[in-house]
């Protein structure tokens, strides 16, 4: 993923804070998120008690990378959500790239290799969730120790993905089925051109929609929006009819 001067992503206005769905600019504008941070903010920018819980861990001072009782409780609550997860390993910044598998986009994770799990867990790119079926586990890269409360922050985020996969299903999101995109669950891969796509993405832009800047990362379909949200959407996937 490129972030040079000619990345999408630099025509997002300065972002002064976020919100659920939404991001406002410097000039109080505010914009209908589709990008939702790589997708890690698919339950909205301040999901549930996951900012609150990494909080609490910074009040008590752990902001270091010092052992603690959050890697195995994070273990055995992926277990809870998907049983064929056998272990996981965090890693730590950049370094390989793994297949990503995006909840809601199917029920199971694959079984015959290892894969990042994304949570819903915003500002989370600096760790990757490695998860592996039994059959793979041993091919699994090294545990990274990582600060505390970091640790805490994508265990409350793995609860706050138990709750929401009881609540949401696939119809959630089928207002957002246009021709410019294929859904899978929430996640809206292009199915248009690089070019037309760069289009699309600067005509919603201007409409105060916010897609994703990368051709080959999808957007994310927001689980609450209004019928003015997604109006853009609908008037500009006329022109694809």
């Amino acid at each position: 993923m490129m972030n040079g001067a000619n990345s999408l992503i630099n025509k997002i206005p300065k972002v002064k804070r976020c919100r659920d769905y939404h991001v406002y600019d410097f000039n109080g504008r505010r914009f209908f998120d589709m990008y939702l941070d790589g997708g890690r903010a698919f339950l909205g920018h301040k999901p549930g008690r996951t900012l609150l819980m990494m909080k609490n861990c910074l009040d008590k001072g752990l902001s270091a990378a010092y052992p603690g009782v959050w890697e195995k409780r994070l273990l055995n609550q992926l277990q809870s959500l998907y049983p064929s997860i056998a272990a996981c390993s965090i890693v730590f910044g950049g370094g390989e790239t793994y297949y990503v598998f995006r909840p809601f986009e199917s029920e199971q994770p694959p079984e015959n290799t290892i894969f990042e799990l994304l949570l819903p867990m915003p500002g989370s790119s600096i760790v990757k969730v490695v998860c592996a079926a039994d059959s793979c586990k041993k091919e699994l890269p090294e545990n990274d120790l990582i600060p505390q409360y970091l640790y805490s922050g994508l265990c409350r985020a793995a609860a706050e993905l138990a709750a929401a996969k009881k609540n949401l299903k696939d119809d959630t999101w089928s207002f957002f089925d246009f021709s410019f995109w294929k859904r899978q669950g929430p996640w809206l891969y292009p199915t248009v051109s690089e070019d037309a796509y760069k289009n699309i993405f600067s005509t919603l832009l201007k409409k105060g929609v916010i897609i994703s800047p990368y051709y080959e990362q999808p957007s994310c379909a927001p689980s609450q929006f209004s019928e003015g949200e997604i109006l853009p959407i609908v008037e500009l996937a006329k022109e694809f009819c």
